[in-house]
C-alpha cells in the first residue's frame, strides 16, 4: 500500500449562514434623528423603559419612541422600505420560501431610545417579532477598532464559542458607526460590552413583525 499522500481536491463550506443587513443613513436623517431622540431624553413626560429591556442602565436611559411626526414618517419611507427589501432578499434563495414570502406584510411593533454611559451594557438576549434593527445617533471617540469588544455590538449564534469541539465563529462583533443601522432576525441573540471614558453611545431599536399573505401579486 502506498504511504504517499492521496491527491484530492478539498474545499472548506460554511453552513447555516445568518442573514444581517446594514444600511448607511443620509447625514441629514440621522441630524433629525439625533435631534428627536436629543428632546425625547430630556422631555418631562418621557416613557421610561428601563425596565421592561434587557440593558443594565446605571447612568443612561431607554426611552420609548412614540410613532409620531417625523418618527412616524421615517418608519414608513425608511424603516419598513429597508425591512421589506430584507425580506425580499433573504427568501429568494429559498425555493419554498420565495413562494410563502412573494406577498407579505410588514407591522411596525415598536422603537426606543437606548442612551448609554461608561459601565452601562446589554447582556445577551433576542427580541419580539420577526427582524429588528440597531441605528447608531452617537458613538464616543474611544469606542473604535481599538477597543474591541467595549462598547462594540456582539451577534451570537446559538451555540457558544468552544475550541475543544472546534466551534469558532459562534459570536460576531461590530463596531458602531454614527449612521449605521443594522436589520437582523429577531430571534438573533446579541449584546453590548460596556465602555470605558466619557461620552454617550446612543441608539435607536426597533421591532417589526413580518406576516406572508400567501397572496400573488
Amino acid at each position: 500500500m502506498t504511504k504517499d499522500p492521496i491527491n484530492v481536491q478539498a474545499k472548506i463550506e460554511y453552513l447555516f449562514p445568518i442573514p444581517s443587513c446594514k444600511v448607511v443613513l443620509p447625514e441629514d436623517i440621522v441630524v433629525q434623528l439625533e435631534i428627536l431622540t436629543t428632546k425625547l431624553l430630556h422631555a418631562e413626560d418621557k416613557e421610561d423603559h428601563s425596565d421592561q429591556l434587557a440593558g443594565k442602565i446605571h447612568e443612561g436611559q431607554q426611552i420609548a419612541i412614540p410613532r409620531e411626526g417625523y418618527m412616524k414618517t421615517f418608519i414608513d419611507t425608511g424603516i419598513l422600505q429597508a425591512c421589506r427589501g430584507y425580506v425580499k432578499a433573504v427568501t429568494m434563495f429559498d425555493g419554498r420560501g420565495i413562494k410563502m414570502w412573494n406577498s407579505f406584510d410588514l407591522i411596525f411593533q415598536k422603537s426606543w431610545i437606548v442612551s448609554q454611559y461608561a459601565g452601562d451594557y446589554n447582556p445577551v438576549h433576542t427580541h419580539s417579532g420577526t427582524l429588528s434593527g440597531i441605528i447608531y445617533l452617537k458613538v464616543p471617540e474611544q469606542i473604535n477598532k481599538d477597543s474591541e469588544p467595549d462598547g462594540w455590538l456582539t451577534f451570537h449564534n446559538n451555540r457558544e464559542y468552544d475550541s475543544l469541539t472546534l466551534r469558532f465563529g459562534m459570536t460576531h462583533n461590530k463596531l458602531p458607526v454614527r449612521g449605521d443601522m443594522y436589520i437582523f432576525p429577531a430571534w438573533l441573540g446579541h449584546s453590548v460590552s460596556p465602555f470605558r471614558g466619557e461620552g454617550e453611545r446612543r441608539s435607536m431599536s426597533f421591532n417589526v413583525q413580518a406576516l406572508p399573505t400567501g397572496k400573488n401579486k
